[in-house]
């Protein structure tokens, strides 16, 4: 929670000035209109329940503004219910994963090995086992390519010796 929230109210400050001009221009075209955007309140409350997808074909309806009024939700509900709304998730997810790697850090027993120690202070057992196998790894797919390559370079030779 302590990681998450200053990220997340910077990114709310950030987005709420388009929020806000949306409002605002809510409020210039349609306050004649539709009871929904005759006030700043009203277009505040109206988009907030349009970007959490309720009333979005009465508001349709009650604007009857043929290709602007049409353009209009369909801006806001690109920008915000689909762009925005997904990055405020993504970054709470991405708070809560890495808290959760966190405390699973901070569970794990610290057993250094004898004679291992690096920058940090020592590499844990469980962190020296993932590194030995992520190297193992490597090691088999670098062999392989290089059969593959030496039977290239065989067979080039032999093209060459004809």
């Amino acid at each position: 929670m302590r990681r998450g929230l200053p990220v997340v109210l910077r990114f709310i400050v950030g987005s709420f000035p388009v929020f806000m001009g949306f409002a605002c221009l809510g409020l210039s075209l349609y306050s004649e209109h539709s009871i929904k955007f005759n006030s700043l309140r009203n277009s505040l409350m109206t988009l907030f329940s349009l970007m959490n997808g309720d009333v979005l074909l009465e508001t349709v309806r009650d604007i009857q503004d043929g290709f602007m009024g049409d353009l209009y939700l369909v801006a806001f509900m690109c920008i915000f219910a689909f762009a925005i709304l997904s990055v405020f998730v993504s970054i709470i997810q991405d708070s809560y994963q890495s808290a959760k790697k966190q405390t699973a850090q901070q569970a794990l027993p610290k057993r250094s090995r004898s004679g291992v120690s690096g920058a940090a202070g020592g590499i844990s057992h469980m962190d020296a086992e993932a590194l030995m196998n992520q190297l193992a790894e490597c090691m088999d797919v670098l062999s392989a390519q290089m059969r593959e390559c030496r039977e290239m370079q065989e067979q080039l030779c032999s093209l060459y010796r004809k």
